[in-house]
């Protein structure tokens, strides 16, 4: 009988049964293959949903100079939530990330003061009051007085910022820049979450 040396499977049995192995292995291979593929796309689609968020919903951005002082400070990082205004309206004492007009380089962080149709007054010197449709606002947040004269009725579609920081910020009070069309709107400014001394809500 033709066995091999083992005396249990012949020399054919044998190669059927390393046949049938090799087989096997190739079907193996060919899994890992597909699971190494698999687990590709899965991560591409993690990224581009991840990516998604940011750009749709949700983005951290970092506080880049001191017009917003004493709110926000340089390095603070920011949760910028941009789905509200698809919805509604930004309304007065909203934090947003906004675009210079004319400028698709540089966003800034600034508080909305007038919405579309307020008549909107500023008045330099010692008492630095903003009113807003014949009332003086009451600005806690306020850390320096304006420097300058303003006197603005805020256009259709558009809203009228200032920093908190009067006296250096770059913003509505100045014919440079003015109301700030809500298409330029990146988003709402939601929390501080970093650092954790800085951390807060804004409602």
């Amino acid at each position: 009988m033709d066995k091999d040396i083992t005396g249990v499977f012949s020399k054919s049995e044998l190669r059927a049964m390393q046949k049938f192995c090799n087989k096997r292995n190739e079907k193996v291979v060919g899994g890992q293959l597909w699971r190494v593929i698999d687990f590709t796309l899965y991560l591409l689609a993690v990224i581009v949903f991840a990516l998604a968020i940011r750009s749709v919903v949700v983005e951290p951005v970092r506080v880049k100079g001191s017009s917003m002082l004493d709110t926000l400070h340089e390095g603070d990082y920011m949760v910028v939530e941009k789905l509200s205004y698809a919805f509604s309206s930004p309304k007065r004492g909203d934090i947003l990330i906004i675009w210079y007009p004319n400028n698709d380089e540089y966003t800034c962080v600034k508080r909305v003061i007038g919405v579309s149709g307020d008549h909107v007054v500023m008045e330099p010197g010692r008492d630095g009051y903003v009113s807003v449709n014949g009332e003086i606002l009451s600005e806690p947040y306020v850390s320096s007085l304006n420097t300058h004269r303003c006197d603005e009725i805020v256009p259709e579609g558009c809203v009228f910022v200032l920093g908190d920081n009067r006296a250096v910020s770059k913003d509505s009070s100045s014919s440079v820049v003015g109301s700030i069309p809500v298409a330029n709107i990146v988003g709402r400014v939601r929390c501080v979450v970093w650092p954790s001394e800085s951390a807060q809500i804004f409602d």
